[in-house]
């Protein structure tokens, strides 16, 4: 609703930036409801405002390379991301903000688009430039973001060493610096990694957010509802396939979490 009512206010007053931003904000509640439609009907008058303006709005292109990420269509993913890259400076980049453009076009969609489309080695490069951009702008969100996309791509070429290495970064900024999604996150790559190198028993062992190992989440969370009813739709047997079973547990705890998260937030 404040999103919305934002997008009235500044209407009113023309094309100005503020109207971009409200336009952002409400983007973004409609990616991470994926109301894909939505979303990508605002990011194309982001589009639309970004190019009418003297100095083009550098989020509009981000915002289409998102939700052409979500909808599939990794062409035009890379092409907008690499627009918006082409039109970054520092000036897009205030330490005050949160995420900064180019690692967000760079960290994640952008190489797990050329990896879709069958470039691992331009995946990895465009990966590693987001981990040194971040590294330059000293900035632990950024840069927890930016190893998260790195371990994808690692682990995607089944290279469990260097994942591990990136998960590693973003959990010990997570834990320094409180970020518990990208704590969560780089836990759980950390223990594919560790699974992938045939280190089992360490990936089993990986926590998430409390002392309890991923494996026992199930019996401490019996009661949560819908939680045991979205495990037996895996058809994971826990006794037989542990660390299937662990990595499933997590996903739904994630699911769970975010639906939360979103009905709270209605």
């Amino acid at each position: 609703d404040a999103y919305l009512r934002a997008r009235e206010l500044c209407t009113k007053l023309g094309e100005s930036p503020h109207l971009s931003f409200g336009l952002l904000g409400l983007w973004a509640v409609y990616l991470d409801r994926a109301e894909l439609p939505k979303a990508r009907a605002l990011a194309e008058q982001l589009l639309h405002l970004a190019e009418r303006q003297e100095k083009p709005f550098i989020w509009g292109y981000v915002a289409m390379t998102a939700t052409f990420f979500f909808q599939g269509e990794f062409a035009r993913v890379l092409s907008h991301a690499d627009h918006a890259v082409a039109l970054y400076s520092e000036r897009d980049s205030p330490q005050s903000e949160t995420l900064d453009p180019k690692v967000a076009a760079f960290a994640y969609y952008s190489p797990v688009s050329e990896w879709s489309l069958g470039y691992p080695d331009r995946a990895v490069q465009k990966s590693d430039e987001a981990c040194t951009l971040a590294a330059e702008l000293a900035h632990p969100f950024r840069l927890s973001l930016a190893n998260v996309g790195a371990a994808w791509v690692h682990l995607a070429r089944h290279d469990g060493q260097a994942a591990q290495r990136r998960a590693e970064v973003t959990i010990a900024l997570s834990s320094k610096y409180g970020f518990p999604y990208w704590l969560a996150m780089g836990t759980i790559f950390r223990g594919a990694a560790l699974a992938q190198q045939g280190r089992f028993e360490e990936g089993l062992e990986a926590e998430v957010g409390s002392d309890v190992p991923s494996f026992a989440y199930a019996e401490r969370l019996g009661d949560e509802a819908g939680f045991v009813p979205a495990l037996e739709r895996f058809g994971v047997d826990p006794k037989a396939q542990e660390a299937l079973f662990a990595s499933t547990v997590e996903f739904v705890l994630e699911g769970l979490h975010l639906n939360r998260r979103l009905n709270r937030d209605r």
